[in-house]
């Protein structure tokens, strides 16, 4: 019984990884963080919390009693219900696209999981029908070959080739600085954007004796030199033009 719990958690957590190690071939991962893979492994468990006999259900155990007594495993935990809710707080807490989505993933992936291997899960709990794609035996050969399968799936990322990979992870085009000059200015004060302000196209952003100055260009000012020259300052604004910009 120890062996299949241990197996069922090992699984989970293989095809937990799977998402996030693709995730950062794919560019849609920046870093694979200690924080952002603990994240992603402990919600790839946390369906599990509705059974005192699972790893989560022991770090929780009042709490995974209280399920097991009042719903029953893979019930409410593995449900759309389930699901909705981890959103909700992915969202609410996290930066979505950088961490929480990567949260969400991890536990779709257990319940995914768990409809094929066992009997199924509850999607639209509290009805009682099931869902499963295929129905392998829960601690038999058929979930060993199905972890061995997720550990294939989980390091092929880390066996690509770095030029297949730069293939698949295209570097970001980062559009060329746009300069803008500013002289006459009468002092610093005249001009009115710091480094990393977003600029308008038509926007006033100095004054100078010739009365103010316009930017000709929208995007982000990525950099600011000013040099003075006896009583007259002049200024070069560097801005990051927008890739939709015209």
């Amino acid at each position: 019984m120890m062996l299949k719990g241990f197996l069922s958690s090992i699984t989970h957590l293989v095809w937990g990884a799977i998402g996030l190690c693709w995730g950062w071939v794919a560019g849609w991962v920046e870093e694979l963080s200690p924080m952002l893979i603990a994240g992603c492994l402990f919600c790839a468990l946390l369906p599990d919390i509705d059974t005192t006999s699972s790893i989560v259900g022991r770090l929780f155990y009042p709490f995974a009693k209280h399920i097991e007594g009042e719903y029953g495993h893979r019930t409410i935990t593995h449900s759309l219900i389930a699901i909705i809710t981890v959103c909700v707080i992915c969202v609410s807490l996290f930066d979505f696209l950088a961490f929480g989505v990567w949260l969400l993933v991890g536990y779709v992936s257990h319940i995914v999981l768990d409809m094929v291997v066992g009997d199924g899960v509850p999607l639209f709990y509290p009805a009682r029908i099931r869902f499963e794609m295929a129905r392998v035996k829960s601690g038999g050969d058929g979930e060993w070959a199905v972890m061995a399968l997720g550990v294939f799936f989980a390091f092929i990322p880390f066996a690509i080739p770095n030029e297949i990979h730069a293939v698949i992870t295209p570097p970001l085009i980062t559009p060329e600085p746009h300069e803008l000059r500013i002289n006459n200015l009468r002092s610093l004060s005249d001009l009115f954007i710091t480094t990393g302000d977003e600029i308008t196209r038509g926007e006033i952003i100095a004054r100078n004796r010739l009365g103010y100055v316009r930017s000709d260009v929208s995007g982000t000012a990525h950099k600011i030199t000013c040099s003075q020259s006896g009583n007259e300052t002049s200024c070069q604004i560097f801005v990051l033009p927008q890739l939709a910009d015209d």
